[in-house]
């Protein structure tokens, strides 16, 4: 169970420091190098594609079974 709780606070900090180093990134430097129009911009790409995300991740386990032996067989020719 010591490996779980180390694991787990690990990836906690991890978390929490990428947390902050977006925030940094939203308040401070988007705003500072960015134009209004592109801020904007920016934060509505990120907005759509945090919203379509599920959408996209719904097809993907049936077309990946569907299609994969046609990758395989590509990859085999490439190698």
């Amino acid at each position: 169970m010591g490996v779980i709780i180390k694991q787990s606070a690990y990836a906690s900090i991890i978390n929490y420091i990428g947390v902050a180093i977006g925030a940094v990134n939203m308040i401070f430097l988007f705003p500072e190098f960015l134009s209004k129009e592109e801020l904007g911009l920016t934060k509505a790409m990120i907005s759509m594609a945090v919203i379509l995300s599920p959408f996209a991740q719904v097809g993907l386990a049936r077309s990946t079974l569907r299609y994969f032996p046609r990758f395989n067989k590509a990859a085999e020719f490439i190698r």
